[in-house]
């Protein structure tokens, strides 16, 4: 709502936001983050040697459900088939895993290429606490995750 006349900005509405209407209906309504997330992932070109992060509810190509312990970490892409949507990921950002699994495009997000490198700003201060923050896509939003036991540490150092 906070994007009404703003049309450059917004992804998608629905007429019960601004009037009193059931437009677009529960069913539609029900899945509107969905859809608005497949829109979001098909806007983006998924293409070999991006980093990618793993949607929420994510299968693999076979069908089985993507592990959290896999989409908890992001992932290099080895390979994608553009007349199918078949991604291929095989390692990790930090390089300690490798799966080499088929997934399909819809549940990867395109990380930018300086995600989590902050070289070009020098190293950070030793008294300045750290934690990682991961980027997520959920219903069609983009959100930063932090580890709680990491933040409530840094928290604690400050």
């Amino acid at each position: 709502k906070s994007l009404i006349g703003k049309v450059e900005e917004q992804n998608m509405t629905v007429h019960r936001w601004f009037a009193a209407k059931s437009c677009p209906g529960e069913y539609l309504y029900s899945l509107h983050g969905r859809i608005a997330e497949e829109v979001n992932a098909r806007l983006v070109e998924v293409k070999a040697g991006d980093l990618v992060s793993i949607l929420p509810n994510a299968v693999y190509w076979n069908g089985k459900k993507v592990p959290d312990s896999v989409r908890e970490r992001n992932w290099y892409v080895k390979s994608v088939d553009e007349a199918t949507g078949r991604a291929v990921i095989d390692r990790s950002e930090d390089g300690k895993n490798a799966i080499n699994s088929a997934i399909d495009v819809r549940y990867l997000t395109v990380l930018p290429k300086d995600a989590g490198d902050s070289s070009e700003e020098g190293p950070l201060p030793e008294d300045v606490p750290a934690f990682t923050v991961r980027l997520s896509k959920e219903d069609g939003k983009v959100l930063l995750k932090i580890d709680e036991d990491e933040w409530n540490e840094a928290l604690g150092k400050i």
